[in-house]
């Protein structure tokens, strides 16, 4: 987890309910926050998606993988790293 993928969970989740990051980081889970719910939940991954460039497997497609700012900034950084072409020695 980084700040950067933090930083854009945060912002990312406190944009799709309008509510401000402080809501979203105080949030024991995010699922006590009005208005967290499925259509929520794909909007961020659809989010996540479009500004990293990557793609959400359905396996991380559970409710785990979204209850938290630091649950979502793990996936982030799991899918950047998995995206991430290994440079061989030739």
């Amino acid at each position: 987890m980084t700040r950067t993928t933090d930083a854009f969970a945060a912002a990312t989740v406190a944009d799709v309910l309008a509510v401000d990051e402080a809501t979203v980081c105080d949030a024991a889970t995010l699922f006590d926050v009005p208005g967290y719910d499925s259509m929520a939940i794909v909007t961020v991954l659809e989010r996540i998606e479009d500004h990293y460039g990557v793609e959400v497997p359905p396996r991380d497609v559970v409710p785990e993988t979204f209850s938290s700012v630091p649950a979502i900034s793990a996936l982030i950084d799991r899918l950047r790293t998995d995206a991430t072409p290994e440079v061989t020695a030739s």
